[in-house]
């Protein structure tokens, strides 16, 4: 077990493949890893099965890395959660779009989340060229988008935004993954 300064925090939303309360013992004796109830500026992970969640939301507002359950679980077969950055907390000044009030209804979730590449254009007219595990399809307010992890983050991407998007295929397991 490592020291208390290289402990992580774990956050858990939605259900999982067992009860909660043994996956926190799990992490907690086994791993580096200490259970939060919230999503904070401390938290190193959230464990998602779901991403329409108020921690999820929570979770991709602050930037906190968002994981499956197969990711949890690999990291407690290995003893060890990877220290990861902790979300920047903005200045006091800074006034951002209020997620929690943002309703998103989803229009479609992907029975098997695929890999896309794509060209994106901001709200600034910024171009970007971008991987998306693509989880489902949402509306929010009068305009769709995509929803999924870009690298470690779950993000939203307008719809109307795309320049161009390639389909790459699902996610290859590997046997490990079993």
């Amino acid at each position: 077990m490592d020291s208390d300064n290289s402990l992580v925090q774990i956050a858990i939303t939605g259900t999982l493949s067992r009860p909660r309360h043994e996956f926190v013992l799990l992490l907690e004796s086994r791993t580096n890893a200490r259970f939060s109830e919230h999503v904070t500026y401390q938290t190193n992970y959230l464990v998602a099965s779901r991403f329409d969640t108020n921690k999820a939301r929570r979770a991709a507002k602050l930037g906190v890395r968002v994981i499956t359950e197969h990711d949890m679980l690999s990291f407690i077969e290995h003893g060890h959660f990877p220290q990861t950055p902790l979300p920047t907390k903005p200045p006091s000044n800074w006034h951002p779009i209020d997620l929690d009030a943002l309703e998103y209804e989803i229009i479609e979730r992907f029975p098997e989340p695929r890999i896309y590449y794509l060209k994106y254009k901001d709200h600034s007219g910024n171009e970007s060229e971008r991987f998306l595990l693509a989880m489902e399809r949402v509306r929010g307010g009068t305009h769709e988008y995509v929803a999924g992890y870009d690298q470690e983050h779950y993000k939203t991407f307008r719809i109307d935004r795309i320049e161009s998007i390639e389909d790459l295929g699902p996610i290859e397991k590997s046997e490990n993954s079993q």
